[in-house]
């Protein structure tokens, strides 16, 4: 029984019926009318259908990869860039890189892609960005650095490159523009008389954050998370001459990570020991220390001390329980 003729509300219809086995050994059974109008032709279409299954174990024709991609909807630019934001940004972008990234994404990428399918975004679209970027103004009216082209550059390659690993595109474009470090500006540091001046100006609660930054090479946000226990002076004679200063981490609008460099170890110098213990009449508290009991001297100390509590003597240290917990330390710099 593999062609047969029916009668079906007064017409005749050939039917196309064969059993067969699938490729995991199951029965199956492809029932089908035929399209053909005689049963030469059916018989014909029959023979057809059992080569298929003979050579793919199906009877049904698999579909071409044009037919496949016609019914996949592409993702656009835009769409790319909500996966990425959602995805990737929050768990493998630092804060101040996630606002520069939303920064280029909002002004420069999105106004131009967003609406494109993804695929379209290509080292010639990249290329036009760039010229445009080239040959126009930044919003305060001066002619934008390569620095800044690159900057823009290496945002469309990270969400595309976030594409390509999603599966969104087959591959990444390889003529993107190439990136530029000719026109990197040199650092200018101030000199010794300079960095003298403005520690004579600063407020002395300011005078630490400066002397930490030219001193000791911290950043902004590895000042600002500076830790009591994350300094340590060294003693001579009744006078602070140097000690270490522990970088563990860095605070960026309100959010806590590990610095860029990671974390290390950094010597103070004399002139940022005698910062950190100006104004607190040290030989008082050492002497305190020496006469009281450990855990009355260490709860008087710490008491005195203030933001330098974490340079109490070894023996008071010891013995003294923990004052606050992870989430109320004291910080060295008050902000």
């Amino acid at each position: 029984m593999t062609v047969r003729k029916e009668t079906r509300r007064g017409k005749r219809v050939l039917v196309i019926d064969i059993l067969y086995k699938r490729t995991d050994g199951s029965p199956a059974r492809y029932r089908r009318d035929s399209k053909a109008a005689t049963k030469a032709a059916a018989w014909e279409e029959e023979r057809r259908v059992r080569e298929r299954i003979a050579r793919t174990g199906t009877p049904f024709e698999s579909r071409t990869s044009d037919e496949a991609e016609a019914d996949v909807v592409e993702a656009t630019f835009g769409e790319v860039v909500e996966k990425y934001r959602a995805l990737f940004m929050p768990s493998e972008l630092k804060i101040t890189t996630r606002r520069g990234y939303n920064s280029v994404l909002n002004h420069h990428l999105l106004p131009r892609f967003a609406d494109l399918p993804v695929s379209s975004v290509d080292g010639d679209a990249a290329s036009e960005l760039d010229v445009s970027l080239a040959d126009g103004k930044s919003r305060r009216g001066t002619k934008r650095r390569n620095k800044t082209r690159d900057n823009i550059q290496i945002v469309l390659r990270s969400v595309l490159s976030f594409a390509k690993r999603k599966g969104l595109i087959t591959e990444l474009p390889n003529d993107l523009p190439r990136l530029r470090n000719d026109d990197v500006p040199m650092i200018e540091i101030p000199d010794d008389a300079q960095v003298t001046t403005i520690l004579s100006a600063a407020h002395p609660m300011h005078q630490r954050s400066f002397a930490l930054m030219s001193d000791g090479g911290l950043r902004p946000n590895e000042v600002r998370a500076l830790r009591r226990r994350g300094v340590r002076l060294r003693w001579e004679a009744g006078e602070p001459i140097g000690g270490i200063v522990a970088v563990r981490e860095g605070i960026s609008f309100g959010e806590a990570h590990t610095p860029k460099t990671g974390p290390r170890e950094i010597p103070i110098s004399r002139r940022l020991a005698k910062l950190f213990t100006h104004g607190q009449r040290w030989w008082r508290f050492r002497r305190a220390a020496r006469e009281a009991p450990p855990r009355a001297a260490a709860s008087s100390l710490t008491a005195a001390l203030g933001w330098a509590g974490a340079q109490l003597p070894r023996a008071a240290l010891q013995a003294a329980p923990p004052a606050t917990t992870r989430q109320g330390e004291k910080l060295v710099v008050a902000r």
